[in-house]
């Protein structure tokens, strides 16, 4: 199998004591007292094919390859690498059980991350016949950015009649990870009930739900919170109820919310890679511009704004008269650094706006002048300062290419450009979540990243999950130049 990355497997093969690709022998074995192992899934297996239960894996833009454990044993550090904003790789296997399992279930193993921009985690997926009766992918404790070799873990509420799992782990987005043999084990359940402490703690939880939520009109509350205890039979530490609150936050219909336990290690991160543009401009044709954004982190007042605008001036004297915006591999960053960067090509007015739960305008997206920002029953706050007015380049023709890997701020980047009298959107539906969330602090100083808004565009049109383009077209994600400019062509 084709080996990726050089770093990876010289630190390995190095048999250092210390570092980040180097399992912690104490890390590794680490078990808990409470643990009864009923499989360890080797991902030695993937290479040597000789499992019982193959390993099913599915690549987009990314590879794997294999180094020797640090003490020898069987197992390996297997290592992931993504080379695309919209690349994935997701390695699972399926576990039958002989006798339907009831209680409760552990699913662990080492995971380590290298640069990640989208998210790193276990899956663990647990079915009762053919209903899927608990589902966690690490939601809100995945690993971001770069993070050492440390044991991780899913843990299941008490779970009745389990006929089979499936597990496995899902890299998303650019980036490398190392992981070894994931373990799935028994856990002893303190009890079948619900703790007091965990009862108050998810009616916290639906509490600000049920205040703040953009949907919260739409909720049966008193449904939504027994289903969610009866998930959280048998745990006995908030952590643990960490799966039932996401499933909680996975039923209120916008796939944007989440909970982020206080022990995460991203708990204290910013929410994506800073200092990362992610963003070209270029040349299709003598007249056709091209811009490339895959997701944007920069402060208020970036001295790139004023760059990059100098670039798009420099290719309209040139002769660039129509633009191709791609946001295909989008998926997601800072709203307004990305209105700053494409400010030359957008009306200087209102582009779009949050609606509360009411339906009613809370706040409108504003290009203005020098700067980008909201306005607030009139009054208006600048969120990104990008310096001289870049309102005099005169785009002709403008075409934004969506698809489903368009997700989150991206979105509402397609969406300040829909209803532009010369602005085209192109492609597939976006990924819909096309909400605007808040962070919230819970009483454990958790965080929940709550939905509390909803997009629309600059004429009130409210969206209420993917955007829609309006010309829908194929094209894979590796096209070249000349396939992108016959696109164009197509739609003149």
């Amino acid at each position: 199998m084709k080996l990726i990355f050089r770093t990876f497997l010289l630190v390995v093969a190095g048999g250092m004591a210390t570092g980040l690709w180097v399992p912690n022998e104490t890390i590794a074995k680490e078990t808990a007292q409470d643990e009864q192992i009923i499989q360890q899934a080797f991902f030695a297996d993937i290479d040597k094919g000789t499992n019982e239960h193959d390993w099913i894996v599915e690549l987009g833009h990314g590879e794997i390859a294999f180094g020797d454990h640090s003490d020898g044993a069987e197992s390996q550090l297997v290592m992931l690498s993504v080379d695309d904003a919209a690349g994935f790789i997701f390695i699972r296997k399926n576990i039958p059980f002989e006798n339907a399992f009831t209680g409760r279930l552990l699913l662990s193993g080492v995971l380590g991350s290298e640069d990640v921009e989208t998210s790193v985690g276990f899956v663990l997926i647990a079915y009762s016949g053919e209903e899927l009766i608990f589902q966690d992918d690490m939601s809100g404790r995945v690993l971001v950015g770069t993070m050492p070799l440390s044991r991780q873990e899913i843990r299941t509420p008490f779970l009745q009649q389990v006929d089979r799992v499936e597990i496995g782990v899902l890299l998303l987005g650019q980036g490398n990870a190392g992981v070894e043999s994931l373990t799935l084990s028994s856990v002893e359940a303190v009890s079948e009930n619900v703790s007091d402490e965990i009862t108050r703690y998810i009616d916290e939880v639906l509490g600000v739900v049920l205040e703040r939520h953009v949907n919260n009109a739409k909720i049966d509350i008193e449904k939504l919170r027994l289903e969610t205890l009866s998930r959280s039979r048998g745990i006995s530490t908030i952590k643990e109820a960490a799966p039932s609150i996401n499933w909680m936050l996975s039923q209120l219909g916008d796939n944007h919310s989440m909970y982020i336990h206080e022990s995460s290690p991203n708990r204290e991160q910013s929410p994506g890679p800073q200092g990362k543009p992610g963003i070209e401009a270029k040349m299709l044709s003598s007249s056709v511009g091209y811009l490339r954004l895959s997701g944007v982190w920069a402060s208020a007042e970036d001295e790139n704004y004023e760059a990059f605008h100098d670039l798009v001036k420099q290719l309209t004297e040139e002769g660039v008269k129509d633009w191709l915006i791609d946001l295909r591999s989008c998926a997601g960053g800072s709203m307004w650094p990305m209105l700053a960067y494409t400010a030359p090509l957008l009306d200087q007015k209102k582009v779009g706006m949050f609606l509360d739960s009411g339906g009613s305008p809370e706040a409108e997206w504003v290009v203005s002048g020098e700067w980008v920002g909201l306005r607030i029953a009139g009054e208006l706050t600048y969120k990104a300062k990008f310096g001289k007015s870049a309102h005099d380049f005169n785009a002709r023709d403008i075409a934004v290419l969506i698809g489903p890997n368009t997700q989150s701020s991206c979105e509402a980047l397609a969406i300040s450009f829909s209803g532009q009298s010369n602005v085209t959107l192109l492609g597939q539906p976006s990924a819909g979540l096309t909400t605007g969330n808040v962070q919230i602090t819970l009483s454990d100083n958790s965080l929940l990243v709550l939905a509390v808004t909803r997009f629309a565009d600059r004429t009130g049109r409210a969206y209420d999950g993917p955007v829609q383009p309006d010309t829908p077209t194929q094209l894979n994600a590796d096209a070249s130049d000349s396939d992108l400019l016959a696109l164009l062509s197509q739609i003149e």
